[in-house]
């Protein structure tokens, strides 16, 4: 009797010790298994597990930006990756939210760029997005985020998908039919180098069209979440200089129902301890980068709110450094 009374005060004791590990779970949405977001999002869950006392973070695998938006707002995960277009469609209920407002979110801040990498051959004569004119463009697939980028873009330079042939693809069916001459451009928006645009390269000779200054201040000032970034020479293979180009941002959200202590210690922890994280895009993480592309919400705008919408938690991190 003695020792089974010893066994069950040694398990209650077990079990105190255990559940005072953590007093908060949080479960971080993030991408397809395959992916960055998944990646580089289990890394960060780990990174605050480890660094917040009494705080458990899970990563979980998602359909993506808009999943994750959902998601949160189904009370089903409380951190998540988006991009921040995809965050913007979300407060203004346009693109794919269907005219439905989302604002149960906020920023803790902009992770790492997901540049536009607009690819054409070396000997196609594509010089400009003006030149895509009558040509076969693979724009993403339909509702994707590269889509409405692609639309965005050709619309800058004065273009619509009736003046070109639009093909619904993904990265990989893109860089197929180009590789079968289906198609003669194609569009990726994702961080850099991708494995697509890898493997084109590596087969036939390619160029990405570099982006003029105008075009940048045209396409930001009517799609203020757009940013400035370069793909370095030698990314690709044959990518002898520099190219500048438009590209959005990962950001990192949180749900608004999260205390702003919390998301205080989520923030600061971060960016404090970034270099305890091996992923590569670790080397973005910057306190100066990450207000930048941020949208603001309705809500916020009425409320006198210019800088895009941050969790009150974040804010206080970034007021407390001195760029708020």
């Amino acid at each position: 009797m003695k020792k089974l009374f010893a066994l069950l005060l040694a398990l209650s004791l077990l079990l105190v010790s255990v559940s005072a590990l953590a007093d908060e779970f949080l479960v971080f949405s993030t991408g397809g298994t395959t992916g960055t977001y998944y990646a580089f999002g289990g890394e960060i869950a780990a990174l605050l597990t480890d660094k917040i006392d009494g705080l458990e973070v899970t990563a979980a695998a998602s359909g993506g930006s808009k999943a994750n938006i959902l998601a949160i707002t189904q009370g089903e995960a409380e951190l998540a990756w988006t991009q921040n277009d995809v965050m913007s469609y979300a407060y203004q209920g346009t693109d794919d939210f269907g005219g439905q407002k989302v604002e149960t979110f906020s920023a803790i801040g902009a992770i790492y760029p997901e540049v536009v990498h607009l690819v054409v051959a070396k000997d196609s004569g594509i010089d400009k997005v003006e030149d895509l004119k009558g040509r076969n463009v693979g724009i993403g697939a339909v509702g994707s985020g590269v889509y409405f980028n692609a639309v965005q873009i050709l619309e800058i330079a004065g273009l619509t998908l009736d003046d070109i042939t639009p093909h619904y693809l993904s990265f990989a069916e893109s860089a197929e039919s180009f590789q079968n001459r289906q198609v003669d451009a194609f569009f990726v928006v994702s961080a850099f180098p991708n494995a697509s645009v890898v493997d084109v390269a590596l087969k036939r000779p390619v160029s990405l069209l570099t982006f003029a200054g105008d075009q940048l201040a045209a396409l930001q000032a009517k799609y203020p979440y757009y940013v400035t970034d370069v793909i370095p020479a030698g990314t690709y293979d044959g990518l002898d200089a520099d190219v500048t180009v438009p590209a959005i941002t990962a950001v990192l959200v949180a749900s608004n129902d999260l205390s702003e202590d919390l998301v205080y210690d989520i923030t600061k922890t971060l960016f404090e301890n970034a270099d305890d994280l091996t992923n590569a895009k670790k080397a973005y993480i910057s306190t100066a980068s990450a207000i930048l592309g941020v949208p603001t919400s309705d809500s916020d705008a009425a409320a006198g709110v210019t800088g895009g919408s941050f969790h009150p938690g974040a804010l206080r991190y970034y007021k407390e450094i001195g760029i708020k």
